[in-house]
């Protein structure tokens, strides 16, 4: 994955009932691939709060990825090595994180990347900021978990 070519997946994107894992993949492997871009693997908090939902390191996680090629892969790897939450756990997590707006730590930086791409949109959180920062058209209905 070039995330110098083009941006992760959308935060909004399942897999296995876990929001945002699909982007983590991408980045990991592009963190691995030395092709991360503008892009964050280790320093990003939202890579981190998934990643401590699942109870796994970051260094574990891309090494796991860059290990496996595909999605179903990973997804086999995370089964056996993180924290199991029951579906209802996992989606209350879902639910909270997509509507997270940078209460704390990060309240400056949701603001200066709405003030740099929101222009004028209305915004529920980190999540949409993000979709318009990778260049993507916000949407009246996000996908649900899969």
């Amino acid at each position: 994955m070039d995330l110098t070519k083009q941006p992760p997946r959308s935060p909004y994107e399942y897999l296995d009932g876990y929001v945002w894992l699909p982007r983590l993949i991408d980045k990991a492997r592009a963190y691995s691939d030395g092709t991360l871009g503008d892009y964050h693997y280790i320093a990003c908090p939202m890579n981190a709060h998934l990643l401590h939902f699942l109870a796994i390191e970051s260094d574990r996680f891309a090494e796991a990825v860059a290990e496996r090629p595909t999605d179903q892969l990973v997804l086999q790897w995370v089964e056996v090595h993180a924290l199991p939450h029951p579906s209802d756990i996992r989606e209350m997590f879902n639910d909270r994180f997509i509507r997270f707006r940078g209460e704390t730590p990060a309240p400056l930086f949701f603001q200066t990347l709405h003030d740099q791409v929101a222009h004028g949109q209305r915004v529920n959180g980190f999540f949409d900021l993000l979709h318009l920062d990778d260049g993507r058209a916000l949407q009246s209905a996000w996908p649900q978990a899969a």
